[in-house]
């Protein structure tokens, strides 16, 4: 099974992950319940969630970023983010 978010998705789980990383600069996609609790999501590789979260996180990024906030706070809980991931 390809797992994969359209764009459409990819917006509005950005813009719930921007609204959740402005009360718990910790928060990861996987907290996310419009996300986890989708079944495409359980029948996903671990490859596919790693790769779905990462658009999630970017996408969340660039929203904050629009709305203001301070660019190296939103890089640094960004950076983070995908550090405790493992992805950098």
């Amino acid at each position: 099974m390809a797992y994969s978010l359209t764009k459409q998705e990819r917006k509005i789980l950005g813009e719930s992950f921007a609204k959740l990383l402005i009360r718990k600069a910790g928060a990861r996609p996987e907290d996310l319940p419009d996300l986890i609790n989708r079944k495409d999501w359980k029948e996903s590789t671990g490859y596919e969630r790693q790769k779905a979260c990462s658009e999630i996180v970017e996408e969340a990024r660039v929203i904050l970023l629009r709305s203001g906030y301070p660019k190296n706070l939103v890089e640094n809980v960004i950076h983070h983010n995908i550090k405790h991931r493992g992805t950098i």
